[in-house]
């Protein structure tokens, strides 16, 4: 009876486990936010404030962009995600315009209170990114 509860607790315990990361915080990448037809390059600060340089404001999206740095699309697609400000996180959801709506009845958490998985509801304008434990950061 003892070998089949370790057996069990065994297979369902490591069933369950999930992946534990570490968050690294970065505000020297480039990302960009695309609004409507138009889209800028820029940092975001430690606050998630969005900082765009000038040389890439405003640029046409249907125009080239071989003269920008490497970026991230923060905004690319309509969806559910976390907004970070200043370490707390609100709900809600990036529209087709690419603007962020919060969820009027949901609950602002604490940024310290938000566990990352692999899956996670995105945090779109995270001042940094996750790591698997253990794994080397990016550069």
């Amino acid at each position: 009876m003892n070998q089949y509860i370790c057996f069990l607790f065994l297979a369902l315990g490591s069933a369950g486990v999930s992946e534990e990361y570490d968050y690294v915080r970065d505000t020297n990448r480039y990302v960009s936010l695309e609004r409507g037809e138009t889209m800028s390059i820029g940092k975001l600060d430690a606050a998630g404030n969005f900082d765009p340089d000038p040389r890439f404001h405003n640029l046409n999206v249907h125009g080239g962009l071989s003269s920008c740095p490497p970026y991230t699309l923060l905004n690319p697609r309509k969806e559910q995600v976390y907004e970070y400000r200043s370490g707390q996180l609100i709900l809600g959801e990036i529209d087709k315009g690419g603007n962020f709506v919060p969820r009027v009845d949901s609950k602002v958490i604490a940024f310290k209170d938000y566990h990352y998985t692999e899956g996670s509801l995105r945090i779109y304008n995270l001042p940094g990114y996750y790591v698997r434990k253990g794994q080397s950061k990016r550069k």
